[in-house]
Formats: C-alpha cells, sequence, structure tokens
C-alpha cells in the first residue's frame, strides 16, 4: 500500500503505509517545518519534541501500559506499529462503561507511578483494540514527565471534564470505575494528596457539581 496521509495536527502529520515484510500497517508521525518560526528554533523544537515523544512511548511501555511500539525513529519523525480498532470514545456504552472505565483507571495509574503525565487525556486518544478489545493509550504529543500531584490530578480532571461533555450518559459509571482502579492503584502514598489536589482543582472551576465524586 502506498503511504497515504491520514490526519494533520498542529504539530505534525500522520501517515499510514504498510511493512512490506510483515504486511503490517504503521503509522508514521512526521513534524514538519513552520514557516512562521526562525529556521533554528524550528529545527530545534522538532527535534526536541520528537525525542521527547518516543522517549514517552518507551517510558509508558516500560511501566506496563499499552502503547503504540516505537518500529523507527529519525531526527524529525517516527514509525510505529498502527493499533487496529475503533476510539474509546466511539464506542463507550453504558453496558462497557465500567468495564473501560477501570481499565483505563489502571493504566493511567500506572502511567502517574512512573511518572509521566499524558496530557491530553481523554476517550479520542484510547484505542479499543480490534484484536482482543483491550486498551491502548495513544497521542503523547503534549505529555511530558512529572511527578507532581498537581499535574496528576489535572490529567485526571481532564478526562472528567471531556468525558461529561462527550458521553454524558455513561459519564457517571465510567469516571467512578475510573477513580477507584485509579486510586487502588497509585504508589508511594500519592493517593491522599491526588485525592485532594483533584477536588481542589474541581473547586476551582466556573462551576461545582453537585454531585463531585472521589472514588
Amino acid at each position: 500500500m502506498p503511504v497515504r496521509l491520514i490526519a494533520v495536527g498542529a504539530e505534525a502529520r500522520l501517515y499510514l503505509r504498510e511493512n512490506r515484510k510483515t504486511r503490517r500497517k504503521v503509522l508514521i508521525k512526521k513534524r514538519e517545518p513552520k514557516k512562521y518560526r526562525a529556521s533554528k528554533l524550528d529545527i530545534m523544537l522538532r527535534s526536541s519534541r520528537n525525542r521527547h515523544e518516543i522517549r514517552l512511548l518507551r517510558k509508558a511501555g516500560e511501566a506496563g501500559v499499552a502503547v503504540p511500539p516505537v518500529l523507527r525513529e529519525g531526527k524529525y519523525f517516527f514509525e510505529m506499529e498502527f493499533v487496529e480498532g475503533k476510539k474509546l470514545r466511539d464506542v463507550l456504552k453504558k453496558e462497557n462503561a465500567v468495564r473501560y472505565g477501570g481499565e483505563l483507571g489502571g493504566m493511567v495509574a500506572r502511567l502517574h507511578n512512573a511518572g509521566i503525565i499524558h496530557g491530553d487525556l481523554t476517550t479520542s486518544n484510547v484505542i479499543v483494540r480490534r484484536e482482543d478489545g483491550k486498551l491502548v493509550l495513544i497521542d503523547f504529543g503534549l505529555g511530558f514527565f512529572s511527578t507532581s500531584a498537581e499535574d496528576m490530578a489535572t490529567d485526571v480532571h481532564v478526562l472528567e471534564e471531556t468525558t461529561l461533555a462527550t458521553h454524558p450518559e455513561e459519564e457517571e459509571a465510567f469516571m467512578k470505575a475510573f477513580l477507584s482502579a485509579y486510586f487502588s492503584g497509585l504508589e508511594n502514598k500519592r493517593e491522599e494528596i491526588v485525592r485532594k489536589r483533584l477536588e481542589s482543582i474541581r473547586k476551582r472551576g466556573r462551576y461545582v457539581r453537585k454531585d463531585v465524586r472521589t472514588n
């Protein structure tokens, strides 16, 4: 199959191709030059951000989080295994909300235990893998390394807010299962401080929901 452009983002383009030897699909993430930036700055940013995302993916995989394996890397691009499946956003229903919420909560706990913040934790960045129905976390373009309880709580709060907006009927069951698995999985006595930070972040918002949950 020829190389095919499948998505254009603010920082990168995604291309799909087939590995001739394995016949498996490969996803290429390429950071294109930005004409509005000075040349030296552009080169530095594209290169450093590319290395950073590769490192995040590899560290997440080492921590036991299901992510697309990086197969090959260049200065401004990297290739990873294409995950066949559908976005969680498109398959989340009342009947599977507890299952997927619990599974994702455990994944994010492992991620945070490894000092990794996803930065864009939404159901659009989770793939339900076709072959086994397991969840795979994708798109670490906004991710970073941190052991801050504030950053962990912010990651969780982003998921709370976006899930409420996109899945209002499933949100309660999904987030209850997520939070239970997430807090149960946190290590190094982080549970209580992250709970407090999450509650504080919720209260900073313009509106405070009456049915706030912490477990």
